[in-house]
């Protein structure tokens, strides 16, 4: 069933519209490159100009302090991704210190222990990239599960920034659509899934009040088939799905003449 808002919901914004793709993985297109959804969402809407600034591992309060360009950009639709970096739970720090220490470069980081979102062309190097996926995986269900984790920002701390970012987002004039976070494997991610579904329903209490700020939700729309590797991010049915929620959320109308 196709994603659809009832045309009072709609967001108008102009034909061939200047959109601007921020936030983290999900917009920056890991692992489907140049079929993410902002960019596919921007393809289908004629965009007259893109500005392509998200990144992996982006969090809400860094992509505050890069607006400066946005708000020069002068966007007529800002794409947002946000709340997965903010979400998801790490093994503690001190862990983290003693693998950057003694373990091999690949586990290094807050995400140096998530399985991968897809592997090599070449079968044997593809195997092997498995096998160390798996491990990572299951090592850290032994140290998140009895220990618990951390986040990289509490839900109050991403509230206040969500919220600061969507007020400053406003005030350029453009339509804003937030992607929410993703739906995630327990097993892969343990007790980030119920993480992330508290911070979206954070997310929509924030975008609720909003008259130029939609929530789109990932976690409903993407189903697990339309997931990568590491059941976390969309593949690239996943991002056309939400490219079409994006675009079923606005309603495009002529510019006026000048």
């Amino acid at each position: 069933m196709e994603y659809s808002v009832p045309a009072a919901r709609q967001l108008v914004i102009p034909a061939h519209p200047r959109v601007a793709i921020l936030g983290c993985s999900i917009n920056s297109g890991l692992g489907v490159r140049e079929h993410s959804v902002g960019r596919v969402a921007a393809k289908m809407l004629e965009a007259e100009k893109t500005m392509a600034k998200a990144k992996a591992r982006l969090l809400v309060s860094e992509v505050r302090e890069g607006l400066s360009k946005v708000v020069d950009f002068k966007p007529d639709l800002v794409i947002l991704s946000s709340g997965n970096v903010e979400a998801f739970v790490h093994p503690h720090r001190v862990v983290e210190k003693a693998v950057a220490r003694f373990g091999p470069d690949t586990w290094h980081g807050d995400v140096g222990m998530d399985p991968r979102p897809y592997f090599s062309t070449d079968p044997e190097k593809a195997r092997a990239q498995l096998r160390e996926s798996r491990l990572k995986v299951a090592v850290k269900n032994a140290l998140v599960r009895p220990f618990g984790g951390y986040t990289r920002m509490s839900l109050p701390q991403y509230i206040t920034e969500f919220t600061a970012l969507l007020d400053e987002l406003e005030k350029t004039g453009a339509a804003v659509v937030v992607l929410g976070p993703s739906k995630v494997s327990e097993y892969y991610f343990p007790y980030s899934d119920r993480n992330l579904a508290r911070f979206e329903r954070a997310q929509r209490l924030v975008v609720a009040p909003r008259s130029r700020v939609r929530h789109v939700s990932v976690r409903d729309l993407v189903p697990r088939t339309e997931q990568q590797a590491d059941l976390a991010h969309p593949d690239v049915a996943g991002h056309a799905r939400l490219a079409r929620a994006v675009v079923a959320t606005v309603r495009v109308e002529e510019r006026a003449a000048v």
